[in-house]
């Protein structure tokens, strides 16, 4: 274990997921004592992530990289900013590269990617042959130990803010979604690839199912994802809520998923927010092993094929993309009921 930080600099995830599973480490770096001061560094896009946030003192974000020279100018740019420690999540040698040219002290991150000399404290990511399917939660929080933090709450977390809850009333009564009534929410993007798509008749078959039995079905997408909203949209036979034309933001996304009766999800970013918020989920599992996104909540269920070829944690399948077309939506379907008969809403059973 390292001497208490006074000021800790973490580098976040790149990936929206990613950002939501890293909240139990964060949570765990506020309650050091005495308390450090810290600041979070990271995509700008993702800091709506965690508006309202009380686990941190400080946001810094990062410009978009026009140069392979560009780590080391920010790391120069934090110099004189009195860090003692960088808290490095992402595993890429350009977030070492950073720490390093910061003179940061004490550099805390994995062994991996040819960065172990620009760290000054190294953990080994625990393998099984190839890859060990360890849950990112834990994968954080073991960083988070190294500096003395308490690591026992492996719930992710999001801040219920009340501006976003009003904005999110209005846009779905705008849609005639009322409160109260029962929604269900289908969230087919997945920006790591294609391999995480779901086919759209199957998710458009789920959406009609759930609207038979009453409940009004949106269509979430994210940027770049709106022609599978429209696709999925125009499959239905049901009458839906495309949000295509007006894409629901980062920082209201949990806000939508406290109003839903049900979710189901690729297994992509916005799985991590329902579970943050305590929604009823149901993640389409594709090409990826679901150790890696394991957490601690009994409110959702995964559902996948394993053929063969399963896990390749490819971006595109480069064959017949098995593990999702034989995914039939009937599973989906009787997962979701199993969630819904414990913990209800029963109407939409």
């Amino acid at each position: 274990m390292l001497p208490a930080p006074a000021s800790i600099l973490v580098r976040l995830p790149n990936w929206i997921g990613d950002v939501v599973m890293a909240t139990p480490a964060l949570k765990a770096l506020r309650r050091l004592e005495p308390k450090p001061w810290i600041s979070v560094l990271g995509r700008r896009h993702l800091f709506p992530i965690l508006e309202g946030s009380t686990w941190f003192d400080e946001k810094i974000p990062l410009a978009p990289r026009k140069s392979p020279l560009d780590p080391i100018s920010v790391g120069k740019r934090l110099r004189g900013r009195g860090f003692d420690t960088a808290l490095l999540l992402p595993n890429s040698f350009s977030s070492a590269l950073m720490a390093w040219s910061a003179k940061i002290p004490r550099r805390v991150g994995y062994r991996l990617n040819w960065r172990s000399f620009l760290l000054t404290h190294r953990v080994t990511a625990k393998r099984e042959g190839l890859f060990r399917a360890s849950s990112m939660v834990d994968y954080y929080l073991a960083l988070a130990q190294i500096l003395g933090a308490p690591v026992d709450d492996r719930n992710l977390e999001l801040p219920e803010l009340p501006e976003s809850a009003a904005r999110i009333s209005a846009y779905l009564r705008a849609r005639g979604v009322e409160e109260g009534e029962p929604l269900v929410a289908l969230n087919p993007g997945a920006a790591f690839g294609a391999s995480k798509l779901w086919l759209p008749e199957h998710f458009a078959r789920v959406g009609d199912v759930f609207a038979s039995r009453g409940a009004k079905v949106m269509i979430l997408a994210g940027p770049g994802e709106e022609p599978i909203a429209r696709k999925i949209s125009g499959l239905m036979q049901s009458p839906n809520i495309d949000t295509s034309d007006e894409i629901i933001g980062l920082s209201d996304l949990g806000a939508l998923f406290r109003r839903c009766s049900l979710v189901v999800s690729t297994d992509s970013g916005p799985r991590h927010f329902a579970v943050a918020v305590g929604a009823l989920l149901v993640v389409v599992m594709g090409p990826t092993h679901p150790g890696y996104t394991d957490v601690d909540y009994d409110r959702y269920r995964v559902v996948l094929e394993r053929p063969p070829c399963w896990p390749c944690h490819l971006r595109k399948c480069p064959i017949d993309h098995r593990c999702m077309v034989q995914l039939t939506p009937n599973k989906v379907i009787e997962a979701a009921d199993t969630l819904l008969e414990q913990f209800g809403p029963k109407a939409l059973l």
